[in-house]
């Protein structure tokens, strides 16, 4: 399959690398880093602002089951201190995926951080706010990378897009 696209060659290579079901693992681009696992699913490291750097680390949107369901939706401001972020933030999302009732999440970083993940139920999400890993977390970005922050807890009644 051939993919024709204005936009830089390296992105062009990575739009066809993702194309090939046959490749790509990972593929390191200038804009971050193209995972494909063996079911097809990709995700993206989107990385706005140098080669292997880290703003979000998940499938650009969910696919979530029809509604209802819980959404947990985490916004901050970071502090001039990322040292270990990116790594702590791919364990996390590691992790996540791992716990009952996990359903996806979807994140973007510029002059704030949104991250938003989905669960099967309320009760889920509170499970996944007490796992000891993910509790230690919480801990260290309040002290080293969160100037502010604020979680929101959501039932999704109804949802509507574009695939």
């Amino acid at each position: 399959m051939t993919i024709r696209s204005p936009i830089a060659p390296a992105a062009e290579d990575a739009f066809r690398a993702l194309a090939d079901p046959r490749l790509g693992a990972l593929l390191d681009t200038p804009f971050g880093l193209i995972c494909r696992n063996p079911r097809g699913s990709t995700r993206i490291h989107w990385n706005p602002i140098g080669r292997l750097g880290h703003a979000a680390s998940m499938d650009i949107i969910a696919t979530t089951p029809p509604p209802p369901y819980t959404a947990v939706i985490f916004t901050s401001v970071g502090t001039a201190d990322s040292d270990g972020y990116a790594a702590m933030a791919d364990r996390m999302f590691e992790l996540a995926q791992q716990q009952p009732g996990y359903l996806g999440a979807e994140s973007a970083r510029e002059v704030i951080g949104i991250t938003v993940s989905y669960w099967a139920t309320e009760a889920d999400a509170v499970a996944w706010k007490r796992v000891a890993d993910h509790a230690e977390a919480q801990r260290i970005g309040r002290e080293r990378w969160y100037e502010r922050y604020r979680v929101r807890i959501a039932t999704v009644g109804r949802e509507y897009g574009r695939d």
